[in-house]
């Protein structure tokens, strides 16, 4: 039996939110324009929705779309867009001075409440910069749902196709917390998005003097001005070369310098939580934060940053502003079911589960297009030499209150880097964890640590570099375990590559999952 097909139009400011899928649907564009989320749908060509997406069309002008497939839909002229484009729109302004005066582009953060469309707000910066030509870095500290990688990670990557896209992940930089919704430890957690805002300053930098180099440019943007303008009594010659040097440095010419980064942060659960958010803004040196739908969260920002700024008799740079949520945004519980289809979706690709959960005939009545956005992965199962490789876990490890300087009351958790030897005992509690393949700054060093420490086991310094230096890495894949073959010393684990490892170090989860088939 045929899918059910409505056509709807749209006028110009309205959105067509569309919800409760099952299974797939398909989109075409009949007429018009429109966009889901700043990505522009192309006319008269299908694309699928799956089962759990929810999606929002919105046409600036007018659209006649349909919608083939079971789902729910209405329309609405409610939107924040206007309030988006507005961002949009300063940013591009933003971005052309950074690139005009050789500087790095701006930084802006999204923060709000839960379920508020932080993600999505994200998602439609990005898309409205990818149109303009600029690429920027996108961060995601969101450690239950992040759009880069599996939950219980940070990560940065550099966006050249508007999103979603499945190639995010490939040429991501991410940190591995090992812990979802929550933070191991705030300390653990602080350490990695200093390093991460390391990783994207580092990124940004490198390509600024790139840029300089290639075009053997020391100046900025003014000071080319400048010399155009002392250069009058020179020939005309000398003019002309001037002025082609300096739309070198101005658009349509943007770089990723000058694009900057978006970052998606989290909803804070507490103070502390809170208080981790703001040392990302620093650390990130974030000019704009928009706060979506969380009145107190932008008074707390604010003022926080404006105390900083007074202590440091600085005036505050930070632009905090306020949006309002979008009426279709749906909340979502965020359950164990949630970390599993994510992770699922890692190792088997972003639409294996729904897809297995119908036969071909009933595919075939999407049509061919629907076989041909089926992303399946296919996981390699392999084993670990428990005498090779070393396994390690972060622990929390509650402080006294009477261990705490006098009037100290935060933090009062430590955190705890131990490693985990494997017996036959211990398998059933590591059976279904996560494995995050680390990639520590220095390898070698970290070698010499480990024979030095054995030779000085009481040396409490040696072990504490050790610590720092293994907690500061990346991570290069994710792998979950599977099974122990404790006759060959073994662990069996299952991976989406088998390329050679980049280190012997491994990090478990605190989290378990059931087994990805």
């Amino acid at each position: 039996m045929p899918e059910p097909s409505k056509t709807e139009v749209l006028q110009g400011g309205f959105e067509l939110r569309i919800y409760s899928i099952e299974d797939h649907i398909k989109v075409m564009l009949l007429e018009g324009r429109a966009e889901v989320f700043g990505k522009e749908l192309p006319l008269e060509e299908p694309v699928f929705f799956h089962q759990g997406e929810k999606l929002a069309i919105f046409s600036w002008h007018s659209a006649k779309v349909q919608v083939s497939g079971k789902c729910d839909c209405y329309q609405s002229s409610l939107t924040p867009m206007y309030q988006y484009v507005n961002c949009h729109s300063a940013l591009n302004q933003l971005r052309q001075n950074a690139l005009k005066n050789l500087q790095l582009g701006p930084s802006l953060l999204v923060t709000g409440s839960n379920q508020s469309g932080k993600s999505t707000l994200c998602r439609i910066l990005i898309n409205y910069s990818l149109k303009l030509g600029w690429t920027p870095l996108f961060v995601d500290l969101d450690l239950a749902n992040n759009e880069i990688t599996p939950p219980g990670s940070i990560s940065c990557t550099m966006v050249e196709e508007p999103l979603p896209n499945d190639e995010l992940i490939q040429q991501a930089v991410s940190f591995f917390q090992g812990s979802c919704p929550q933070a191991i430890t705030q300390e653990f957690f602080d350490r990695q998005i200093k390093e991460l805002a390391n990783a994207v300053h580092n990124k940004l930098n490198s390509d600024l003097m790139q840029f300089k180099a290639d075009h053997q440019l020391e100046t900025t943007g003014n000071e080319l001005d400048e010399k155009i303008e002392d250069s009058q009594t020179d020939s005309q010659k000398q003019i002309s070369e001037l002025k082609e040097l300096q739309k070198l440095v101005s658009p349509p010419y943007p770089e990723l310098f000058a694009s900057g980064c978006i970052i998606n942060g989290y909803t804070p659960q507490d103070k502390r939580d809170t208080e981790t958010l703001i040392e990302a803004i620093k650390a990130f040196n974030v000019g704009t934060v928009l706060v979506v739908d969380n009145e107190r969260l932008e008074n707390e920002i604010r003022n926080a940053l404006a105390r900083d700024a007074t202590r440091q008799n600085k005036p505050l740079l930070t632009n905090i502003i306020p949006l309002q949520k979008s009426g279709g945004v749906q909340s979502m519980k965020f359950e164990d079911r949630v970390i599993f289809e994510k992770y699922q979706e890692y190792f088997r690709g972003k639409y294996y589960a729904s897809f297995s959960r119908r036969d071909q005939n009933r595919l075939s009545e999407l049509g061919p297009e629907a076989l041909m956005s089926r992303n399946e992965y296919d996981p390699q199962d392999m084993k670990l030499s428990l005498e090779e490789y070393k396994f390690f876990q972060v622990e929390g490890k509650e402080i006294p209150i009477t261990a705490l300087p006098a009037g100290a009351t935060s933090p009062r958790w430590s955190t705890l880097l131990e490693e985990v030897k494997v017996q036959s005992a211990d398998f059933a509690n590591l059976k279904h964890r996560i494995l995050a393949l680390l990639v520590p700054q220095d390898v070698q060093k970290l070698r010499q640590l480990e024979r030095e420490m054995a030779l000085y086991p009481s040396n409490n310094n040696l072990k504490e570099e050790f610590r720092d230096l293994l907690m500061k890495s990346s991570t290069a894949g994710l792998m979950q375990i599977t099974d122990y073959h404790p006759e060959e010393r073994q662990l069996e684990v299952r991976t989406i590559t088998n390329e050679q490892m980049p280190s012997n170090y491994l990090l478990i989860s605190k989290f378990k999952l059931p087994r990805i088939v």
